[in-house]
């Protein structure tokens, strides 16, 4: 899973900006996981790394690296 938050930051980059509905889908068909754990996973992370951020197309830093873990594991976990 070590790509993983690294993979779902840049899904919810991609293209023309932030789109939740193309971020959660595309969470399940490239990351292969369900909507219950997708939909956590961008809950998560426009709550805790923000909308803007995700719509930015930076690449994470060190910080938002460790929050996406943590997020990956907390979705993965039922937390």
């Amino acid at each position: 899973m070590s790509g993983y938050p690294l993979a779902a930051f840049a899904l919810a980059a991609c293209g023309g900006g932030y789109d939740r509905a193309e971020f959660i889908a595309e969470l399940e068909a490239d990351a292969n996981i369900d909507n219950t754990m997708a939909t956590c996973m961008a809950d998560k992370m426009e709550e805790q790394i923000g909308v803007d951020r995700l719509d930015d197309r930076g690449d994470p830093t060190e910080e938002e690296t460790t929050i996406m873990t943590d997020i990956a594991f907390a979705c993965v976990l039922g937390e």
